[in-house]
């Protein structure tokens, strides 16, 4: 099996000028290879958040239920990696600069979202997946752009 789990950071749908809005949109993949890879890489973050990330509370008073690249501390971040440390994974990331696409965001964004994931995928080597790909997008995705999205991936 080939697992692939595809995050972003930042925002296309706030104009670029908006206070607080980034000026970057990040997408990224990380590729697991096995199942055991697979387990392992899930348990780390298992443990991340239950162990650490559930003593503490958000800026808004919320219990952490999610490991957040942004929002956790360094400490905790070197706790998760140390059991990471010998799983193999790669990471793949686009960085999108925002002022440069300021015209294509305003007109569909929704495009342009596909556009980079279309291109961080392209680079991985999924023709060396021996049986299937299984990719898992963020939970803010929702299940008609889900499916817009494969049907995208697969004529790709």
């Amino acid at each position: 099996m080939y697992y692939l789990y595809l995050d972003e950071s930042g925002d296309l749908g706030h104009p670029i000028q908006s206070p607080g809005a980034p000026r970057h949109f990040v997408i990224t993949v990380l590729e697991v290879r096995s199942e055991q890879a697979r387990k392992a890489i899930e348990k780390a973050v298992e443990r991340t958040v239950k162990n650490k990330l559930h003593k503490k509370r958000s800026r808004k008073g919320k219990l952490i239920i999610e490991l957040k690249a942004t929002a956790t501390d360094f400490a905790d971040k070197q706790y998760f990696y140390r059991q990471v440390a010998t799983v193999p994974f790669t990471v793949s990331t686009v960085i999108l600069e925002k002022a440069r696409f300021i015209n294509h965001l305003q007109l569909n964004p929704k495009r342009v979202y596909g556009f980079i994931t279309h291109l961080v995928v392209k680079g991985l080597p999924l023709e060396e997946a021996m049986t299937r790909v299984i990719l898992t997008l963020d939970k803010c995705v929702h299940n008609s752009a889900i499916q817009e999205f494969n049907e995208h991936l697969v004529k790709q």
